[in-house]
């Protein structure tokens, strides 16, 4: 049983086989604390665990150019079998596709914007220039969230000009001259303002 010990003999003999005296063996420099260990196996740890890593990027690169190639392949499946309709045939060519343009999202590479080169205006301004995104693929989605400090601007209110109109008359007669200086001040005004709105949305973009 494991809790037995063994007869005196069988110890006298393994002791007699092992020896005295004899020079420590590999495995006695485990005693040492765990935290040295670690310490002085850093070096070859981190080695390792570089090699690791460089084997399995070659394994995905590999990996990615076989799928890559297959997919550029052309298929001789995607066509429509005898006896079988139309939303049978979809439905199948869907589910084939699928596959092939989530690999093509994952696989996508980030698009990389030329930075701006700052002018002479950018350059003596004290105001940090913000940094430039990386990382964004054509799939991204774009973000209109906006931040609740956002003040919305209320659209011009328009006056009327103030009209000599004649004693007799005590109606509003407008000339077809000023009803049109109406209209240009009016279309002026709505122009100024789509024009401020999409410079206050470009700015908080």
């Amino acid at each position: 049983m494991p809790h037995k010990r063994a007869k005196q003999s069988i110890r006298l003999a393994e002791r007699k086989k092992k020896g005295y005296d004899a020079a420590p063996s590999k495995d006695d420099g485990m005693q040492i604390p765990k935290g040295m260990a670690r310490v002085l196996n850093a070096e070859k740890a981190r080695a390792d665990h570089h090699d690791r890593k460089r084997r399995r990027e070659e394994e995905e690169q590999a990996d990615r150019g076989k799928k890559r190639q297959k997919a550029m392949e052309p298929e001789d499946n995607l066509k429509i079998m005898p006896g079988e309709s139309m939303r049978h045939f979809s439905r199948r060519v869907d589910g084939e596709m699928r596959e092939k343009v989530d690999s093509a999202m994952r696989s996508a590479r980030p698009i990389k914007k030329k930075p701006k080169t700052p002018t002479t205006v950018d350059v003596e301004s004290d105001t940090p220039s913000r940094p430039i995104r990386d990382g964004k693929t054509e799939f991204d989605k774009r973000d209109d969230r906006r931040s609740v400090n956002d003040v919305a601007l209320a659209p011009p209110t328009l006056k009327r000009p103030k009209q000599t109109l004649p004693a007799q008359s005590g109606l509003s007669v407008v000339s077809m001259a000023q009803r049109r200086m109406m209209e240009a001040e009016r279309e002026r005004v709505i122009t100024l303002y789509r024009e401020m709105k999409q410079r206050k949305l470009a700015e908080s973009a």
